[in-house]
């Protein structure tokens, strides 16, 4: 697998790496290409406001996706994060979900699909920590 890493937004899309420093493999930055050429969709990035699913989410929305983020309930940054990704351009919508709980999962699903329509694609980029 070959990654590509980027110093910042200007030059990962120059070059189709990474955002921040984030690496993209190969394959990633294929399927996120091949998603350009396809009709508008709904997507979802679990862990959406760093690193890699940060780097997703921006490459989904320069796509033309509409592009919803979930994140920790404890991420205090949540706001701004979506303050500093507005400045830039980008529009997402951001719902707090604890995906090691099941019944937060669901719930978190039913009030995007709610509000924001049925879920198209779908990229799992959160993980559980256990320290």
């Amino acid at each position: 697998m070959r990654r590509v890493r980027a110093a910042g937004a200007d030059a990962s899309q120059r070059r189709g790496g990474g955002i921040g420093g984030a690496a993209v493999s190969r394959d990633c930055l294929l399927f996120l290409s091949v998603t350009n050429r396809m009709t508008k969709r709904i997507a979802v990035v679990t862990g959406g406001m760093g690193g890699l699913g940060e780097a997703i989410s921006i490459r989904l929305s320069d796509a033309g996706h509409r592009v919803v983020v979930t994140y920790s309930p404890g991420n205090s940054g949540a706001d701004r994060w979506l303050g500093a990704m507005h400045a830039a351009g980008h529009e997402f919508d951001a719902y707090p979900v604890d995906v090691a709980d099941h019944d937060s999962c669901q719930q978190c699903v039913e009030k995007i699909v709610r509000d924001v329509g049925p879920v198209e694609i779908l990229v799992n980029n959160a993980g559980i920590t256990r320290d």
